[in-house]
Order: structure tokens, then C-alpha cells, then sequence
């Protein structure tokens, strides 16, 4: 199958810190496809979503490729890409212009689907003559959600959509999200939400220490014993639901560059080997003791 976005070995480091915070992640989405990234705060989760936007800061050093539709994306083409062709729902709800009312910011969407949105939102029309400032964090949201999904691209990226709005909202944006997949179209989904994924994703990748550890079938998570990294089966005996049955090691030393190594119960004299990338039971993980 043909890819939409392929990230070729990515790294992230930057001139004033001396380790890299994004380490070697290569990751493909596919046409029609919700995939979601998951991990913790500082995990690179929103550095990864901004590399592919090219909206990084001046003093980031990037290596690795990142191709949209087999096209290298390079500073030459990713204004041309940029909204047109992958949009980008930011976590942040300061992205909007401060000085531009919410009908203008919405000006790229037809007046039938900016009051069907509103209905849908149960947004008051007077929202249209405020200022960003005026609104609520949730009513920013639905906003940045509105231009993102009425953007025509065959790629939305999402940064943790969902905090902020009431249950509600955040359960129809998801069924948004599933009606685009309908149209051959992507959905990057960032979220440290790990239900959140299972329940809405087709696949999910699981990020650590600023490494892609684990790229799984959504499916795979209604069981530890169809996940391959011993974070991944640790993070899902985490969940209330499953008693909290959290594994750990402490006690094994090991010199091993594994990001996971210091906590992970099946660390190994096989973790001094360079740590490797392989495919197991059609997933692909980063572990030299995965099964």
C-alpha cells in the first residue's frame, strides 16, 4: 500500500542541549487511517507533529527525511503543503490570530458548513464577531478543529484535540475523525489518552524517551498478551481496569541503550546488543526481548 506520510529515521536534538529529544523514529501512515501517537509529556510526541509541519524553532537540528506522497518535504514545498494538503489541529489555543474575529478565521468555510458546525458544536452564532480572547479554551478548540477538518486535506494531524471540551464535543469529534478516514483520508492523532487511541484508532504507536518503541494494531490492546514491548504490556496492566498490574526491575544491571532499560522487567544481557527494530506478529517493535 501506497504511504501518505513516511518519517525516515528522524532525529531531534537542539544547540543548547546535548542529547537528541527525537531518536531515530520512522514511522508510515496510510490513506484512510486514524493512527495514533501515544505517550507521556515530554515524550516528542508535539516535536514530532511540528517537524512534519516544518514549524520547528530556528536552534532545532533535524536529520532524517519526512515525505508526503513519496515528495521529500524540504523548505521549498511545505508552505505549499502546509493547510492545503496536511493540516494541523495545535494543541496549544493560542494559535489563532488575537486580532482577527472568528468569522474572518473562518472565512476558507462555506456558510453552510460554518453554521452546521455550529449546531453540531452548539456554538452560538455571536461567536462569529469575537476575538479569540473572548472565547473559552473549549470554544478555541472547536474552532481549531473546524479549520482543520473543513480544510480539504487529505491529512489532519491532531495535537491532543480533545482537552477541554465536554464529553459530548470530544465523542463527536472523534466520530468526525472516523467520517474523514471514509474519504481516503488520514488522521495523525496525538494523544496521551491511551483509551482515547484504543477506542478510535486503527493503529497505534507507542513513544518513550523520545523513541518509537512499538507500532500496533488498535486490537491489540484488548489484551498484554498480544503486545510485544515490555512498556507496552506494562502500560496497558496499568489501566484501572486491569488491576493495575504493573511489572518492573530494578535490581538487573545492564549497559544497554535502551530507553526503557532502567525499569524494564525483561531486561537481559541480549539489551547489550545494539537494540533493533523488527517485526513481530505483524507489528513492529524496538526490543531485543520482545515476543
Amino acid at each position: 500500500m501506497k504511504t501518505l506520510l513516511s518519517i525516515d529515521n528522524l532525529s531531534i536534538s537542539f544547540t543548547n542541549i546535548d542529547y537528541q529529544v527525537i531518536k531515530n523514529i520512522s514511522l508510515n501512515i496510510y490513506p484512510g487511517e486514524i493512527h495514533a501517537i501515544f505517550g507521556a509529556s515530554g515524550a516528542g510526541k508535539s516535536l514530532l507533529a511540528h517537524s512534519v509541519m516544518g514549524i520547528l524553532p530556528k536552534s532545532a537540528i533535524v536529520n532524517g527525511n519526512i515525505y508526503y506522497k513519496d515528495s521529500l518535504i524540504n523548505t521549498n514545498n511545505i508552505n505549499n503543503l502546509r493547510g492545503s494538503n496536511i493540516s494541523f489541529i495545535p494543541q496549544s489555543v493560542t494559535y489563532l490570530d488575537p486580532l482577527m474575529p472568528i468569522r474572518k478565521v473562518l472565512k476558507e468555510i462555506s456558510h453552510s458548513d460554518i453554521h452546521e458546525f455550529l449546531n453540531k458544536y452548539k456554538l452560538h452564532t455571536n461567536i462569529l464577531n469575537m476575538y479569540p480572547h473572548e472565547l473559552s479554551g473549549g470554544m478555541i478548540r472547536k474552532i481549531l478543529f473546524a479549520l482543520g477538518v473543513h480544510s480539504g486535506a487529505d491529512l489532519i494531524i491532531a495535537d491532543e484535540p480533545t482537552p477541554g471540551l465536554d464529553i459530548e464535543s470530544a465523542l463527536k469529534v472523534m466520530d468526525d475523525f472516523k467520517a474523514i478516514t471514509k474519504d481516503n483520508k488520514s488522521v495523525l492523532l496525538i494523544t496521551h489518552d491511551i483509551d482515547l487511541a484504543i477506542n478510535v484508532a486503527d493503529r497505534i504507536s507507542i513513544c518513550y524517551g523520545g523513541e518509537l518503541i512499538e507500532t500496533a494494531n488498535a486490537k491489540d490492546f484488548v489484551n498484554a498478551g498480544l503486545l510485544r514491548h515490555p512498556y507496552s504490556i506494562n502500560l496497558y496492566n496499568s489501566l484501572p481496569q486491569n488491576e493495575f498490574t504493573y511489572q518492573y526491575n530494578i535490581d538487573t544491571k545492564v549497559n544497554s541503550e535502551c530507553c526503557y532499560s532502567e525499569l524494564c522487567f525483561k531486561k537481559s544481557n541480549q539489551c547489550i546488543s545494539p537494540i533493533e527494530t523488527h517485526i513481530i506478529r505483524d507489528g513492529i517493535v524496538r526490543c531485543n526481548n520482545a515476543s
